[in-house]
C-alpha cells in the first residue's frame, strides 16, 4: 500500500473520515459525498472562457466550458487493467469488477478517480462521470503541481491541477482535474469534505490562475 493510501487508512481508523470502498467504473457518488466540511463561505470563481495561456491546459478548460463530458473524456489518458470477478481489499484501489459476459482478467480501459476512496472509471462511463461529478462547479484555480508531493496518477510529476468549486448542501466543495505534463487528464478528485482552497493547498506550486479573494 502506498504512503498516500496508508495515510488515508490512518485517517479512517482515527474516525476522521469515512472510506468509501473502491467502485466499478461509472458508479459515482454525488459531488457532496463525505459532507461534514466547512459551512459554505461562497466560492469565488472565474467566468467561462478564462484561459491560462498554456495551450495544453486551456484545451481542457475549453472542454469543460463546452458542457460536453465527451470532450473531457477525449482528453483523458486511460490505462489498461484486468477486471476481476473476485472481491478485493476495500482499503485498496480495487481492480474493476468484470461485467456480464467478461471473463475474469479481461483487459479494460480505465482511469483513476478519488472521492473518499479510490476507484476506476471505465472509458465508456467517462463522459457521464465528468458531467455528474462537475455539475454545478465553476473554475476556481489552475496550477502546476509542485515537486515536493508524492507523485502518482493523482499528482503526476510536471503535471497540472484545475480546481472547480461550488456549494452543495450548504458546504463548499472542490472537484479537481489532474493533468500530466502533456495536458492529458490522469485522474479526478472530488468530495470527502475537500474545499476548493484545500484542494489548491494540497498540490499547488506555481499558480496559473490564482484563487480569487472574497469580495
Amino acid at each position: 500500500m502506498s504512503r498516500r493510501w496508508s495515510k488515508l487508512l490512518v485517517a479512517v481508523l482515527g474516525g476522521m473520515l469515512l472510506l468509501v470502498p473502491a467502485r466499478e467504473a461509472g458508479s459515482t457518488a454525488s459531488a457532496g459525498e463525505g459532507a461534514g466540511g466547512r459551512p459554505a463561505a461562497g466560492v469565488v470563481t472565474y467566468p467561462a472562457g478564462t484561459h491560462t495561456g498554456l495551450v495544453r491546459v486551456d484545451r481542457v478548460l475549453d472542454a469543460f466550458d463546452s458542457g460536453r463530458g465527451v470532450r473531457l473524456a477525449d482528453l483523458t489518458r486511460y490505462i489498461t487493467v484486468r477486471c476481476t470477478t473476485k472481491p478485493g481489499n476495500p482499503l485498496d484501489i480495487q481492480r474493476p469488477k468484470c461485467r456480464r459476459g467478461e471473463p475474469n482478467a479481461t483487459p479494460v480501459e480505465v482511469f483513476l478517480a478519488s472521492g473518499c476512496g479510490g476507484f476506476y472509471i471505465r472509458r465508456g462511463a467517462a463522459p457521464g462521470a465528468f458531467r455528474k461529478i462537475f455539475a454545478g462547479r465553476a473554475l476556481y484555480a489552475a496550477f502546476r503541481i509542485r515537486d515536493d508531493v508524492e507523485h502518482d496518477a493523482f499528482a503526476p510529476r510536471g503535471g497540472f491541477g484545475i480546481v472547480y468549486g461550488g456549494t452543495s448542501d450548504g458546504y463548499d466543495f472542490a472537484s479537481t482535474l489532474v493533468l500530466n505534463g502533456a495536458g492529458k487528464i490522469t485522474a479526478l478528485k472530488y468530495g470527502c469534505s475537500e474545499t476548493p482552497a484545500g484542494a489548491v493547498d494540497a498540490l499547488a506550486g506555481e499558480l496559473l490562475l490564482a484563487p480569487k479573494a472574497q469580495p
